[in-house]
């Protein structure tokens, strides 16, 4: 009897398998994870769903109740420790487990679709072992490959355009993490920094349709290969594939057929194909046929158009919502041009400041200023430009300063130039040349310097009064302060008047980055940083947008995109061009 394999489960097929497989692709549908599953239904807070509790989630999510006999088929098949109840490793095989059946084989080649940057589409060759695991390389240089924490953080797969021999933590393409099994991140998943992306092997086999009374044609089908680009479509994409076949009549043709069609009767097929191409003597290349519409399908090989027979299929499907209309063409600007304008923006902060005060106004510009450029950027990339800014304007800012002479030196050249300007204009136009000075002038000032005593004191510059920091201890307070302090200093008051104080929130996560930058503290070095909208615990109806760093030996398995739980954390300081809270963990 054929069985279904749910990461290395085995169970006889059946009702329960087809319940199974309906469930994964509901649960994912709605973007449910095993996490989010276990803090909602883990009513006794266990760390298992028992029965009871994975029905009552399942009449929750579906709005029907599944019979009892279905309920424990699906409990028994996914409870590998055969404890009766379903831990988070054993709900994570269900959710992550791959419905599409997508089988590595080491040494054979991988397709990656569907990633936003087309430089990390296409189709990967096996290179070099990388840190103990294959690697990948397509026709653009990108690069797949395993890093292991050797420099920090947690392990991952990640996707990259540079040279490198693993010891690097480089992920301009995103990162995910490793798999349970400890293999390849095969079928569809969620990448940080990217969203969602496939990764399929290339040379998926076709299914040879076995004719047992012909040897010959048996040999034949099996130097057959139909490599769809993915074996799940969009309604609206082509149906990309290749084939390899061997010489056959110019009328073999290959085309798309329900799925439910029986197999073997090329006349059957022809009746029920949305499209087909001719092979008209080719035995290899590729080929685009439109799309046949949502549902299950196969494509199918035939070795003639009158009288022939299938010799080879592929299974494939269409689900999704159709794209929506494209918005009208914008000009396409990439992280290249935002940053090479960095040092343009950079005038703002005058080198000849003589007070930090106008140092950090210039700052404030220049950084209202990025803010504008890096909005125009695609979203996965702003977070990168922000930091890239960040860095080079910080130590910019920090060397102007640095040149500012002290107070000291400022008020008596100012005082110098009082009197030479003061003594300049009392000359009288009527003698050419000045006379001479009154005697122990050195000692005794003029009664014609006595008037320009004044001039002496250091003249005070008009300036901004400086917001208030609000003394209040609530999220909400802390967040308006940082708001009201419009100059680098003020925001530097606001984080010592708060530093060190936790605050009970309450987190739904939208995204988990890489921790780096100039300054960063030493324990949050190397570690992760959780995107976050935050609430105060005490006071729910305020929520903002944080930046929640993580220390490089925090446990990052419970933290997922979607996640919602309570975390203590204290404040760390402010991005100003996001307008975000950043806390520490």
């Amino acid at each position: 009897m054929p069985s279904v394999l749910v990461r290395g489960v085995s169970m006889s097929s059946g009702i329960e398998a087809i319940a199974i497989k309906n469930l994964q692709a509901l649960l994912i549908s709605k973007g449910l994870s095993a996490e989010s599953l276990f803090s909602k239904y883990d009513i006794d807070g266990n760390g298992s769903l028992s029965y009871e509790e994975f029905s009552s989630a399942l009449s929750s999510i579906t709005g029907q109740t599944a019979p009892e006999a279905i309920v424990r088929a699906i409990v028994e098949a996914l409870d590998s420790d055969g404890d009766g109840s379903l831990s988070l490793p054993e709900m994570i095989s269900l959710i992550e487990s791959d419905t599409t059946n997508d089988q590595y084989s080491a040494g054979s080649k991988i397709a990656i679709s569907d990633h936003p940057n087309p430089l990390y589409n296409g189709i990967y060759s096996p290179q070099d072992e990388i840190n103990g695991k294959p690697s990948f390389r397509n026709g653009e240089g990108a690069i797949l490959y395993y890093y292991n924490a050797g420099s920090g953080g947690a392990p991952s797969w990640s996707l990259d355009d540079r040279e490198q021999e693993g010891m690097n933590d480089w992920y301009r393409g995103g990162w995910t993490r490793v798999p349970s099994s400890g293999g390849l991140p095969t079928g569809t998943r969620r990448w940080v920094g990217v969203g969602k992306i496939t990764i399929l092997p290339s040379r998926e086999p076709a299914t040879p349709i076995s004719d047992s009374s012909n040897e010959a044609v048996t040999e034949e089908v099996t130097e057959i290969e139909i490599t769809l680009a993915k074996s799940r479509f969009f309604p609206e994409e082509a149906i990309s594939f290749a084939f390899k076949a061997p010489e056959l009549p110019p009328s073999a043709w290959i085309g798309i057929v329900p799925s439910d069609i029986p197999h073997g009767d090329e006349a059957l097929n022809d009746m029920h194909d949305t499209s087909f191409r001719y092979l008209e003597g080719r035995t290899g290349g590729g080929f685009d046929l439109p799309n046949p519409g949502t549902g299950e399908w196969t494509l199918r090989l035939h070795d003639d158009d009158e009288n022939g027979r299938e010799i080879a299929y592929v299974p494939f499907s269409v689900s999704g919502i159709e794209n929506s209309p494209s918005p009208d063409p914008v000009e396409e600007v990439n992280l290249d041009d935002v940053t090479s304008q960095f040092s343009e923006v950079l005038a703002l902060i005058d080198p000849q400041s003589t007070s930090v005060e106008a140092v950090e106004a210039g700052r404030s510009k220049a950084d209202a200023e990025v803010s504008s450029l890096i909005s125009k950027l695609p979203f996965t990339l702003q977070s990168t430009a922000g930091r890239l800014w960040d860095a080079r304007a910080d130590a910019y800012q920090a060397a102007v300063i640095a040149r500012i002479p002290p107070a000291e030196t400022l008020a008596a050249g100012l005082a110098a130039a009082g009197i030479a300007a003061a003594a300049a204009s009392s000359i009288s136009t009527e003698s050419e040349t000045p006379p001479p000075p009154p005697s122990g002038f050195e000692d005794a000032p003029s009664s014609e310097e006595s008037e320009f005593t004044p001039v002496t004191e250091t003249p005070q510059s008009p300036t901004e009064t400086p917001p208030e920091v609000s003394d209040k201890e609530s999220l909400s307070g802390v967040v308006q302060s940082f708001l009201e302090a419009r100059l680098m200093s003020d925001q530097r008051r606001v984080v010592e008047t708060h530093r060190g104080k936790a605050y009970a929130l309450s987190i739904k996560i939208s995204s988990l980055e890489k921790t780096f930058g100039i300054g960063i503290p030493d324990e949050y070095r190397g570690g992760s940083t959780i995107i976050a909208e935050v609430s105060s615990v005490d006071d729910p109806s305020f929520s903002c947008g944080s930046e929640i760093r993580l220390p490089a030996s925090a446990d990052l398995s419970d933290f997922r995109v979607g996640y919602e739980s309570t975390i203590d954390a204290s404040v760390e300081g402010w991005n100003s061009i996001r307008k975000r809270i950043i806390m520490g963990v």
